[in-house]
């Protein structure tokens, strides 16, 4: 945001209000313009900056705070503003884990928006260090399951996440857990670009639009643990026949498809062992 922000020219009301992003070159400096804003647009943007610079500075707790501060029509003008939350949520967590820290990261994790908060945890669970302390990882992937499940959310491949987390560290769950997801995933409305914009062109307020791909989306790969059918495929295939939106559907039995082939072939490429020859007995004894 900031290089494209300074890669233009300021325009001549910021020179006026004193909010000109180009004088904005510190945390501090930026929530200062962002006091004397004369639009959410404005003030929106400041405020972005500056928790980029705090995340610069370190400060990552900072950096949520003044997130944190964004109003509900100041957060219209800067859409991505919750993978800004995401990754700076991220840093903080990993700094208070080598800290060892795990009531502020709880902390962390419950102030997190709701429909971000067990991609938060997913995330928190991909950090090495973490997934090398397997008790903590498997307990913080209860989390975000039990985060779902009270949160749901409108991203499909928190969901996918989700599968591939307990695909590889708690593989007995995995197959119930992807009964789990095929219901989440059949209850997301995606957005309709073009509906929003003559929505927003009506009442004179066109702002940047932002929305979640849909799984499978031109029947693109999904990835997804192929490994998840080795435990209940019956289970899994009964599931998938369950998930509502075709492309969906037909990207999620590829993608299982290619495992399954993978593996045959696997199977076919293995060596095989020389047939063992038993010794028979002679008529004096020795072998025949």
């Amino acid at each position: 945001i900031q290089a494209s922000l300074q890669s233009c020219p300021p325009k001549a009301e910021d020179d006026e209000d004193g909010a000109d992003p180009n004088k904005c070159e510190t945390a501090d400096a930026c929530l200062k313009l962002a006091e004397t804003a004369k639009t959410d647009e404005q003030r929106a943007r400041l405020k972005s900056l500056a928790a980029a610079d705090a995340r610069g500075e370190k400060d990552f707790m900072r950096a949520l705070n003044i997130l944190d501060s964004l109003t509900a029509e100041e957060r219209g003008w800067v859409p991505d503003w919750k993978d800004d939350y995401e990754i700076y949520g991220m840093d903080a967590m990993q700094q208070l884990y080598t800290l060892h820290d795990s009531q502020a990261i709880q902390r962390i994790i419950d102030r997190a928006p709701d429909d971000l908060r067990a991609k938060m945890v997913l995330s928190l669970v991909e950090v090495p260090a973490v997934r090398k302390d397997r008790p903590y990882a498997i307990t913080t992937l209860s989390e975000a399951r039990r985060s779902l499940e009270k949160f749901p959310t409108g991203n499909p491949t928190t969901y996918v996440e989700l599968c591939n987390d307990y695909a590889e560290l708690l593989p007995e769950e995995a197959p119930q857990v992807f009964g789990f997801v095929v219901v989440q995933l059949n209850h997301i409305e995606y957005q309709d670009f073009e509906k929003e914009r003559k929505e927003k062109l009506a009442v004179n307020k066109e702002r940047p639009a932002f929305a979640y791909y849909k799984l499978g989306l031109w029947l693109q790969p999904i990835d997804i643990r192929g490994s998840l059918i080795d435990n209940d495929e019956p289970y899994i295939s009964a599931a998938i026949k369950t998930i509502k939106d075709p492309e969906t559907r037909i990207s999620v039995r590829i993608s299982f498809l290619r495992y399954a082939l993978k593996r045959y072939e696997q199977e076919l490429n293995k060596p095989v062992a020389a047939p063992r020859v038993r010794a028979v007995a002679g008529p004096s004894g020795g072998p025949k």
